[in-house]
């Protein structure tokens, strides 16, 4: 049977992503993509074939954020923040009346300044044990206040909305009294134990961003040694 879901998907697993590229990333998106994984900039949305291509990078290290910054003003119609989606995009309008060829050159050089970073999503053993093992406490948020959708909406007035309907009603926080075991206990418990850096105290999402992560320390020690070699 022929698949007839194919690029169409809702969330899925960047691993998941990477191992079937031409099941869930249109062609002329699948270079540029790989490009940026190999940097471990790694995509939360990528454009399925509508009117405009774009690609929605996680979250960029500061050197790569400004970057982006950078070519956000230099470049306002490609780089560019999304209120809705609440993340930065690189978005080439109308690539309908371009071809595939064309659209992946733009991405190419649309990515090109990028550089080579470490995984930027993980939790801190604080975070760890408030998420995902419950040792945590609310309290009641003052900053919270209920919003309604604008009756006579607007571009301005939808991005107020947006901007302030986001504030919780209370404020998560760490609760140490809840711990009651060793931290490796709760990493073996939750199936994360192949997922931290006792070292920079990381825990990561899974192995594989963990194998990642190594890979960038291995990297930026040989960058630093490369470095000092050349300074003498």
């Amino acid at each position: 049977m022929e698949n007839t879901k194919q690029y169409q998907y809702g969330h899925v697993s960047m691993e998941e992503v990477m191992k079937n590229i031409d099941e869930f990333i249109i062609p002329e998106l699948q270079e540029p993509c790989k490009q940026l994984w190999n940097k471990n900039i790694f995509t939360f949305m990528v454009s399925n074939g509508d009117d405009n291509a774009y690609i929605i990078p996680e979250k960029l290290s500061r050197e790569n954020q400004a970057i982006y910054d950078n070519a956000k003003t230099n470049r306002p119609d490609v780089y560019r923040h999304s209120d809705w989606r609440s993340a930065d995009t690189i978005t080439l309008a109308n690539a309908n009346q371009m071809t595939k060829q064309e659209i992946t050159s733009k991405f190419l050089e649309f990515i090109a300044d990028f550089k080579m970073q470490d995984v930027q999503k993980f939790l801190s053993p604080q975070e760890f044990l408030m998420h995902e093992c419950d040792c945590k406490k609310e309290t009641i948020n003052p900053e919270y206040a209920p919003m309604q959708y604008p009756a006579n909406p607007t571009r301005e007035s939808i991005a107020e909305f947006l901007k302030h309907s986001g504030v919780p009603r209370t404020i998560t926080e760490f609760d140490e009294t809840k711990v009651v075991k060793p931290f490796t206990e709760y990493l073996r418990e939750k199936g994360f134990e192949n997922c931290y850096d006792p070292d920079e105290k990381k825990v990561f999402k899974s192995p594989f961003f963990l194998q990642r992560h190594l890979e960038y320390k291995e990297f930026a020690k040989g960058k630093k040694t490369q470095e000092t070699v050349a300074e003498k």
